[in-house]
């Protein structure tokens, strides 16, 4: 049984995917390349020409280089997760039948949970560039990161809470 604003979500959804996914995917996906030679060809191969120097110079130049891809491709992203949230939350409120929480709560609490995802994901591909520069600057990162996913865990068990 669909809910009231279901089809408006799913059309939401569609809208979006057709409107930013091939730019994102394009400019993701290009992304994910520059890493993958980055991390897998190009800082190996300077750490063994010259350990301290080459490899941030390396890691200088693929962190632009990928960066420039994930902002560019960012907008497109934040979109697609904020229309498939939506979608989450009423897949999650048809399969549970006893779910007290309204839809609007679990569309906040889906936010959260894929917005958690997917930046631990992007400091995982940028931990090992960061590393490359200055090992304490991966730390540095690594702290703010933790610090915003805290924010996202206490705003989605608020909103749940909130109603109940």
């Amino acid at each position: 049984m669909r809910e009231e604003g279901e089809p408006e979500t799913r059309a939401r959804l569609a809208d979006a995917v057709n409107e930013h996914l091939p730019s994102t995917f394009t400019n993701l996906s290009t992304a994910v390349l520059i890493w993958l030679f980055g991390v897998l060809v190009y800082l190996p191969a300077a750490r063994r020409i010259e350990p301290i120097e080459v490899p941030l110079i390396c890691g200088l130049t693929v962190l632009i280089g990928f960066s420039a891809f994930v902002f560019r491709g960012f907008e497109g992203l934040r979109r697609l997760l904020d229309a498939s949230s939506g979608v989450l939350a009423y897949e999650y409120k048809r399969r549970r039948e006893k779910v007290k929480s309204s839809i609007e709560q679990l569309k906040t609490v889906a936010r959260c949970i894929v917005y958690v995802v997917a930046v631990l994901i992007i400091y995982g591909l940028y931990s090992p560039l960061l590393a490359a520069i200055y090992p304490s600057l991966n730390g540095l990162v690594f702290i703010p990161v933790i610090l915003w996913i805290f924010w996202m865990i206490f705003k989605a068990v608020t909103t749940l809470t909130a109603g109940t």
